[in-house]
């Protein structure tokens, strides 16, 4: 399949394609439970297919999206939202003025915006609303996930960060008046995100993030089966899957096994362009002569394409895997499970 951005109509594509789109548009944590509910075999087929897709434009996903919608209207009707039904119970039940009394003293429902905002790419919605002004960002924030709000505060500015999370800890009762005009800001942000022509919703990296968070023996059942019918989309997904960074959740004993199978100069190389916390994982595994003869190796090395360094890190990070599933090495990212 082509790289490049995929404009074949919805109706064309083949049931598991539309299947791979709607997932990877659902976002990685809904993803990953939905595929864990799945027998092996179709999860390895929608998660290859998924490492197969190029961008995916906004109208093919909005069509996926709305054939899923259509599919499940043939099922029962969904439960009306606790709020929403309590409130005409109490419309229907009580006399005018008792039911008046009875609604001011309901708590107001939570816009419907900020459950879509949940299902829009961070960045996008945080290029969308990077002009706002803190106390409406910091409400925003407030009526969000943790997780979500978490992702948007990743992308502010050190100082307006600072005071959007001060104003929010303040917050103690909100306007309806105030609500409803964050209700039309925060709508107004999503139309424009799902205005992007395109979105980048597959590739193996969305695959390997998504098997990431399965246990080791899930994650290593899938990979097998998709290298039987993929075996270079294999590669590449169980590439992405460990990362150079990883390492640093190693424990120490571990990463003393893994300096025995390295290549000094190739280690050199890799910690050239690190985060410390790796850097110090691997200096604090070494003996102290080792871990100063390589701090000025680094020190004293000639310039050198970055690519180079980053080919270093993927070659340790491949063996550091290949160790894993050995049995040689602890798997880090089960703790995560």
């Amino acid at each position: 399949m082509s790289k490049g951005t995929s404009q074949k109509p919805s109706s064309t594509r083949p049931q598991v394609e539309k299947i791979a789109i709607l997932l990877a548009s659902l976002g990685e944590e809904l993803a990953t439970k939905l595929i864990q509910k799945l027998p092996p075999s179709d999860a390895q087929r929608i998660l290859q297919t998924m490492a197969q897709l190029g961008r995916v434009d906004h109208q093919t996903i909005a069509e996926v999206q709305i054939e899923f919608k259509d599919l499940m209207k043939t099922f029962n009707e969904p439960l009306t939202e606790g709020a929403e039904a309590a409130r005409r119970i109490i419309e229907k039940a009580f006399a005018s003025e008792d039911a008046a009394f009875l609604l001011q003293a309901m708590p107001r429902p939570i816009p419907r915006c900020f459950r879509e905002a949940e299902r829009v790419d961070s960045k996008i919605l945080w290029q969308i609303l990077s002009k706002e002004h803190p106390q409406t960002l910091a409400l925003i924030l407030g009526y969000l996930s943790p997780q979500k709000a978490g992702e948007l505060t990743k992308f502010m500015h050190p100082t307006m960060r600072n005071e959007v999370l001060m104003k929010l800890a303040t917050i103690t009762e909100v306007d309806p008046v105030l609500l409803d005009e964050i209700d039309e800001v925060l709508t107004n942000a999503i139309i424009a995100a799902r205005n992007h022509k395109a979105q980048n919703i597959g590739g193996t990296k969305r695959a390997a993030e998504i098997l990431a968070q399965l246990g080791a023996a899930q994650r290593q059942d899938l990979l097998s089966q998709m290298e039987k019918l993929a075996p270079d989309v294999a590669a590449n997904v169980r590439a992405g899957i460990f990362t150079f960074e990883d390492i640093s959740k190693l424990d120490r004993s571990d990463i003393e096994i893994l300096l025995r199978s390295l290549d000094a100069q190739e280690l050199e190389l890799a910690l050239r362009r690190c985060s410390d916390s790796v850097a110090q994982a691997f200096f604090a595994a070494m003996s102290e002569r080792r871990a100063e003869q390589v701090r000025d190796n680094i020190m004293t090395a000639k310039p050198v394409a970055v690519n180079k360094i980053e080919d270093a890190q993927r070659k340790i990070a491949a063996k550091t895997a290949e160790l894993i599933e050995k049995g040689t090495l602890r798997d880090p990212l089960d703790e995560a499970v």
